[in-house]
């Protein structure tokens, strides 16, 4: 789980105990063939996102590039975007919330969504100026929410979103509608791999048809909506989960799929692999650190420019180049980053935005 996430997540025993009635009350709404609304009527109107100077400065979780433009977001609705690399950055004019903001992805300069806690998923049409809120739910079934942690779109009608506890929530039609899955197959089958059953999906890539999830204890899954039936006999329902193979039974952070095709995951105590073969089997990457790592960007090079707590910035030269650490004089933590160009990154974390200069590789 992330540093920004433990002293908010909810307890894991509060959720255990209704995962019966909420899957029952999901499996009858999707049997249905009924998607959840965006949220429900009796919910409060949510306070807005607080205007700031410092904006730029609070808490940032995430970001994502929208054409040019680079979009963060973090804690109490805080949206920023720059269009000069970081230089200069502006407040987002409409958020229609104060939750804590996780996660952001835009499919072009115009198109995006940004999810976080409550079950909030946020879409803009204008890259980033102004949000509205597509789906929430405060209170699911009675059930704690579950925050969003991740959220991606393989192309601008399909989009998937992932967090605490197994939930998972896909669209078909660009965010207008969001539909819960029903995870109990998935919990069975953890089960029966003597998994743990209700993990948290910390991350997500879209891959193929598909959409590869990252979790706590090791979990490695890739979803395919629409699977075929099984063995060949259309009778046999097919199963949209499977596990893969872990390399590592900690926590994992990132999942991230390379400009080569190559899989990268990370997280837990500096651990890193990457996969050749869609995730059949991981080679470690070594990255001479304990922190736990949470983002990374890929280099012109080809070379891996990767972020954590505690200040942790690395650059991992190709494969078995090694590993660097880039100077940084602060501690602060690091939850994602981008590449501006060659000789520049941005960092998010607690510190907010900052700008660094790269120094040359050795």
């Amino acid at each position: 789980m992330k540093w920004w996430l433990r002293l908010i997540a909810p307890s894991r025993a509060l959720i255990r105990a209704p995962r019966l009635r909420t899957a029952a009350f999901f499996g009858l709404l999707l049997g249905a063939g009924l998607a959840l609304p965006g949220r429900a009527a009796d919910q409060p109107d949510e306070l807005a996102a607080v205007q700031s100077p410092l904006a730029s400065k609070a808490l940032l979780t995430d970001s994502a590039r929208a054409g040019n433009r680079i979009v963060a977001v973090g804690a109490y609705g805080n949206i920023v975007y720059s269009d000069d690399g970081g230089e200069r950055w502006q407040q987002a004019q409409r958020v229609p919330t104060q939750a804590l903001l996780t996660a952001v992805t835009f499919v072009d300069e115009r198109n995006g969504w940004a999810a976080g806690h409550d079950s909030l998923i946020l879409r803009t049409r204008d890259g980033g100026v102004n949000w509205e809120i597509v789906y929430q739910d405060l209170a699911p079934e009675g059930d704690v929410p579950k925050p969003i942690l991740d959220i991606r779109f393989s192309d601008p009608l399909h989009g998937a979103a992932v967090g605490a506890f197994a939930f998972m929530l896909v669209t078909a039609d660009g965010g207008e509608h969001w539909q819960v899955i029903d995870t109990a197959d998935l919990y069975d089958l953890l089960e029966a791999a003597g998994l743990e059953p209700e993990p948290n999906f910390n991350a997500i890539a879209t891959r193929d048809d598909g959409f590869l999830i990252a979790g706590e204890l090791g979990t490695l899954l890739f979803y395919q909506p629409g699977a075929a039936p099984g063995n060949g006999a259309p009778d046999i329902p097919a199963s949209p989960w499977r596990i893969l193979n872990s390399p590592y039974r900690g926590s994992f952070f990132g999942v991230d799929v390379l400009r080569s095709g190559e899989l990268l995951i990370y997280g837990l105590r500096g651990h890193c692999y990457r996969s050749r073969d869609d995730g059949d089997s991981w080679s470690e990457i070594p990255t001479d650190t304990t922190a736990n790592l949470y983002a990374t960007a890929e280099t012109d090079a080809g070379d891996l420019i990767v972020v954590g707590a505690g200040g942790t910035l690395l650059r991992l030269r190709g494969e078995g180049g090694g590993v660097e650490r880039i100077p940084y004089g602060g501690f602060n933590g690091f939850a994602s980053v981008q590449r501006v160009d060659d000789r520049h990154l941005l960092l998010f974390g607690d510190a907010g935005a900052q700008r660094l200069a790269l120094p040359p590789p050795p």
